[in-house]
């Protein structure tokens, strides 16, 4: 209850090679199969540009990974100066911060995209508002297409992990089991969201 939140790391770099330090302390005898929603997408990402190594496969669920491709409220900007920022509780001040710096990160990661060497897939929701279907085919361009491949969900928005629980756990199990034949699966396809 009285505890406070940390100290906030915003830089998606930074942010990797915390990771990177757990995975490094686990034990590895099976495939790792990294999954980020999200702005954990980016991270993810990362950890595979800045460790090539440190995973076999990664699912993006929902990922915030073209840069400039996502909503940003009006109130954002002027709620990040000083004179405003006091009136936010800490929660919605990190936020914000983490929101602005967020670009910057995805700006410095463009050209390295080419050192994610793994298979991957991408879960997006045609209709999200929040962080915009450009997004996928943004990674989908930058990963190339013989590694991967896109499932649009339609009618649905951002929350996939809430609102398509089912279709991201089998979009997940799908990976390990490619992973575990040495599969690929390349061709795009459109999921119907559940009633």
């Amino acid at each position: 209850g009285y505890s406070d939140f940390g100290r906030l790391v915003s830089d998606v770099k930074q942010q990797a090679a915390l990771i990177k330090y757990l995975l490094d302390n686990q034990k590895r005898d099976k495939p790792l199969l990294l999954v980020g929603s999200s702005y954990g997408g980016p991270v993810a990402a990362r950890l595979l540009m800045d460790y090539p190594e440190c995973a076999d496969g990664v699912v993006f669920v929902s990922s915030s990974l073209a840069p400039g491709e996502e909503k940003t409220y009006g109130i954002t900007y002027p709620t990040s100066k000083p004179y405003m920022s006091w009136l936010l509780p800490r929660t919605i001040r990190q936020a914000n911060t983490e929101k602005l710096r967020h670009k910057r990160s995805l700006d410095a990661m463009d050209s390295m995209w080419t050192k994610v060497k793994v298979p991957y897939l991408i879960l997006h929701g045609e209709e999200d508002g929040l962080i915009y279907p450009e997004n996928a085919n943004y990674a989908k361009r930058k990963l190339g297409p013989n590694r991967g491949r896109i499932i649009w969900v339609k009618r649905r928005g951002h929350g996939l992990p809430w609102s398509e629980p089912v279709l991201v756990q089998e979009a997940i199990l799908e990976m390990i089991s490619n992973l575990r034949n040495g599969a690929v699966a390349t061709s795009d396809q459109s999921a119907n969201s559940s009633p």
